[in-house]
């Protein structure tokens, strides 16, 4: 997933997600938001691609 991608699905700017990789702390929660967002992305194209 590109850095636009996940922006788009958090709702904020690329630039946002970028200084979020450079980081070598984060709170869980922080992190659990992305990867919510990150597995909601995939189940949503999954479906797409469904018949």
């Amino acid at each position: 997933m590109s850095q636009k991608m996940l922006s788009e699905v958090l709702h904020v700017q690329q630039p946002a997600i970028a200084k979020m990789e450079k980081r070598t702390d984060m709170y869980i929660s922080t992190l659990r938001s992305h990867i919510e967002a990150m597995a909601e992305f995939d189940t949503s194209r999954q479906k797409r691609k469904s018949p």
